[in-house]
């Protein structure tokens, strides 16, 4: 959003509600208290309160030189605009979001390892290059050449189970809720939306060119606005979004306790029941 200018280009002093107004606007799926429940969740995390005070208005709030001939009139004048002067310089209280603090670590922070695209431990404000080819890869290896390039809910839990295992600690309680509703969000929203076809196998797999510009160019796809464009039509609100986080959830332990149960003469080379079958190794 901050590359599109929906909120600060510069990722600084992103304002609480700017954000929920750009994350139903940018997004149209995501539901007021979805987007409420989403930026408070930032801000609670990563924001900072700070007083402001509007003392550069000021500049624009001359003592006037000339006025009424009176010379009581002039004396209210410049007394109602020393007022105004010093009314500039009150405090406001302010909550604002850098947008790189985002990627500070800790237990209660909402950036966590096993992200997707960004690296474990280091603080990322970018996609790694490494993880965003491992990552579209993955959306090519198809087990099942014939379907359309790209990924489906199932293929993004198997992915955040991989990168999983891989991280250097476990996640806390409250960063795998995080993590979960990142891969349950991101299918809800990315993948394609019609109303006047019906539903069909295609529609549950984001495509590979959609991947790209999302998770590696930090970019909106091509096509999002307008009639027919790929911005989402049917709005996704808390109770939805917590379902698809615990379809990952599910996906991600039924093939835990599935390879957990292989005999011990299980050989890698047989055939793993998912669509993809590289990240199931590891679990």
């Amino acid at each position: 959003m901050a590359n599109h200018g929906y909120i600060s280009r510069e990722g600084t002093q992103v304002t609480f509600f700017s954000l929920i107004i750009a994350l139903v606007e940018v997004y149209n799926s995501i539901s007021v208290p979805l987007a409420f429940l989403l930026a408070f969740v930032g801000f609670l995390t990563c924001g900072r309160l700070s007083f402001y005070s509007p003392a550069d208005d000021s500049q624009n709030l001359p003592i006037p030189q000339s006025g009424p001939s009176t010379s009581a009139s002039k004396l209210l004048l410049h007394a109602l605009a020393k007022l105004r002067r010093v009314r500039s310089f009150r405090p406001h209280l302010r909550w604002t979001l850098d947008l790189a603090s985002l990627s500070e670590r800790g237990a209660t922070k909402i950036t966590h390892d096993a992200s997707l695209v960004h690296p474990n431990i280091l603080p990322s404000t970018s996609p790694d290059r490494g993880l965003v080819f491992s990552f579209l890869g993955y959306a090519v290896d198809q087990v099942h050449p014939k379907r359309q390039l790209g990924l489906t809910l199932v293929d993004i839990a198997h992915l955040h189970a991989s990168r999983e295992v891989s991280s250097p600690s476990p996640l806390s309680s409250f960063q795998e809720q995080i993590a979960l509703g990142e891969c349950g969000l991101a299918w809800l929203v990315l993948r394609p939306h019609s109303l006047n076809r019906k539903a069909s196998e295609q529609e549950d797999i984001i495509p590979l060119c959609v991947l790209k510009q999302w998770f590696g160019e930090e970019r909106l796809p091509e096509g999002w606005w307008g009639v027919g464009g790929s911005q989402p039509i049917k709005q996704v609100g808390l109770l939805e979004a917590r379902k698809r986080a615990e379809d990952v959830r599910k996906v991600i332990h039924d093939a835990s306790q599935w390879y957990l149960g292989l005999p011990s003469s299980f050989s890698y080379s047989e055939p793993v029941p998912a669509s993809r079958s590289i990240p199931l190794l590891y679990l």
